[in-house]
């Protein structure tokens, strides 16, 4: 069953906030020259390992820091693979210049980050191909952790390699392997999945409800960052409109059209979605968080 999109999500959760002390993050060990790090990483042949941080007030970025950034074991063997990079976003700014704060909003944008801490590996041009963040354990799970994701990407490799000579359903199932194994959404993610739906246009492989929800929700997000909100819902609308959705489906995007009108304001279609998601699978755990969000106080005055 799929999980709730973020924001109707966060309403029956809550954010954890924990103490601590963060780690002195410039210096010999990490970079926060982003255009320096990235020759650093080209001349020593060596990929980026990028972290989005609130270093003075984020709970679990200070978490990170204590039992895995700041450790002399971490340290050393992630500095045998990567430059590591830190895009601080502190509360207390004194300390950064504005062209430091500029480069770090910058790149909050341009890797679409949305909550801290955010991982990024990335090859040594900056270019993305893997996203994790806190990760309990210690120095030693974490480093296992970066390997298996850089053991992924490898994989990802060989499958496109494979790509030039295949064709038809067999390319769908390729490209579905890759998806699958992509460590997270970049603009060619996106691609694929809609190459995906085209190729199984009639759902022989059982591809395409998965990927025209995917793709939808991909360039939902993105219409969403951009400030189109009629976009993402043409986004959603789009695939509503098949009658081919199994039922996870439809709700999944009936959940997502919802959010992105209670984003505008739009509270009254907003619940109306929500109840006819709830139609679509009465018994399901989703239609019972559905339940709660309906009693709680976003909905409270709507009829």
């Amino acid at each position: 069953m799929r999980a709730l999109p973020r924001t109707l999500g966060c309403l029956v959760g809550a954010v954890l906030v924990m103490g601590g002390v963060c780690r002195a993050a410039e210096g010999e060990n990490w970079v926060t020259d982003w255009e320096a790090a990235k020759t650093q990483a080209a001349k020593d042949q060596k990929l980026l390992l990028i972290d989005f941080s609130g270093s003075d007030w984020c709970g679990w970025c200070k978490k990170l820091d204590q039992e895995v950034f700041s450790q002399e074991a971490f340290l050393t063997e992630a500095k045998k693979k990567f430059v590591l990079v830190l895009l601080d976003f502190p509360r207390d700014k004194s300390g950064q210049s504005e062209a430091l704060q500029k480069q770090n909003d910058t790149l909050q944008e341009q890797f679409g980050v949305e909550g801290f801490p955010s991982v990024f590996l990335a090859a040594a041009d900056g270019t993305p191909f893997a996203q994790t963040g806190y990760q309990a354990g210690g120095p030693e799970k974490y480093l296992a952790h970066l390997d298996e994701l850089l053991e992924q990407h490898a994989k990802v490799a060989k499958l496109q390699a494979a790509l030039p000579a295949a064709k038809g359903l067999e390319r769908a199932k390729l490209l579905d392997e890759i998806c699958t194994n992509l460590g997270m959404d970049t603009p060619e993610k996106t691609a694929y999945m809609t190459e995906i739906v085209t190729l199984d246009a009639d759902n022989q492989a059982g591809l395409k409800g998965k990927y025209l929800v995917a793709a939808a929700m991909a360039s939902r997000t993105s219409s969403l960052r951009a400030g189109k909100p009629d976009d993402a819902i043409a986004a959603c609308d789009k695939v509503l409109a098949w009658e081919g959705l199994s039922a996870d489906e439809r709700q999944t995007m009936l959940i997502a059209k919802s959010e992105i009108l209670f984003g505008t304001g739009d509270k009254k279609a907003a619940k109306a979605l929500l109840l006819e998601a709830k139609k679509v699978a009465p018994e399901s755990p989703v239609a019972a968080q559905i339940d709660r969000i309906l009693a709680g106080r976003w909905f409270k005055d709507v009829e």
